[in-house]
Parts: C-alpha cells; structure tokens; sequence
C-alpha cells in the first residue's frame, strides 16, 4: 500500500468488574484500565460473576473472556442507542449459573450525595442471552419505546428469547 491510516482514540472506561472487593475499569477492547476516580465508578456498570475467568485482574492487561467481550459489546450498544440513552445500567450478573442478567433504571446515577427527599427509582432486571448481545439490545429498545420508554410497575423483563420477549408487571397491592 502506498498510504497508511492510524486511528488514535481515547480509552473509555465502559464498565467494571469487581475481584476481591476492589473495582477494576474496563475499556472497549476489555483491557483493564489504569485507576479513575471514585466519581467515574458510579456511573460504570458493575460486571459479576465472572471472577473465576478472571483470575488476576491487572492494568493494562487485555482479557479475551468470550462472556466479557459479549458483555461490553452489549454496553458498547447500549451507549450508542439514542432511545436508551436515558437508562443507566448498574450492574450486569453472570452469578446465576449460565444465566445472565442486567440491570437498569430510568435516569443517570445521581454521583451527589443523596438526599432523604430523593424519591427510589425503580430497579428493572432483564434477562438476557449473553450469547446475544445485538439481539438484546434491539429487542430491549423496541420494548421500551412500545410501553413509553416506562420502567414503571416492571418487575422484570425476559429477553432469553428474543423472538418470545415476556414482561412481568408488578401487581398492585390490594388496598383495605
């Protein structure tokens, strides 16, 4: 070739996994990241479940875990997606034996410390196939446009087939 192209970008921390109760930022290209201040960790979501993949957690260290990398290309989505632009996700589990589930709210995370007026928002858990993240991501957009781009009254929703989504709605509590 007669020309060559390099593109520098800046590293991003996207999300964050824990081991042995310390917080480890993960960029893009799942490389662990040099430390960020305590503020940039509230609005990371948390990764678990896959501690026993990742055995030494190390700055600067890159892991090809298939799990992780799924993982943040289904973030990596999210971030991008205009319509889920206003849900924050907290935290994203793999504890539940091959199972997968994230979880999210309406709203940026308030980094401020909170006040006793500050009113719960409501923390919705998605079940997914972390074999599919795009699958998910779209999935979850359509979802929650159709219902107003709304998490209230949602106990869940189950995204493990993408072609058969379920939404379970809270049930209201009887009044005496």
């Amino acid at each position: 070739p007669v020309e060559l192209r390099i593109v520098l970008r800046k590293r991003q921390a996207i999300a964050q996994i824990k081991k042995a109760s310390r917080f480890y930022p993960l960029d893009q290209s799942a490389m662990i990241m040099d430390s960020l201040p305590e503020a940039a960790f509230l609005a990371l979501p948390v990764i678990s479940g896959l501690e026993d993949k990742i055995k030494e957690p190390k700055p600067g260290h890159s892991y090809n875990v298939k799990e992780l990398n799924n993982i943040l290309e289904l973030v990596r989505l999210k971030n991008e997606s205009p319509l889920l632009g206003r849900y924050n996700l907290v935290r994203i589990d793999f504890s539940k034996g091959g199972l997968a589930s994230l979880f999210i709210l309406d709203g940026a995370i308030d980094t401020a410390p909170a006040r006793k007026k500050d009113v719960p928002r409501p923390l919705v858990e998605v079940k997914f196939d972390p074999e599919k993240p795009v699958e998910t991501i779209k999935v979850l957009t359509l979802l929650l446009s159709k219902r107003g781009l709304s998490l209230e009254n949602l106990e869940y929703i189950d995204l493990k087939n993408p072609n058969s989504p379920v939404l379970l709605e809270k049930k209201e509590k009887a009044k005496n």
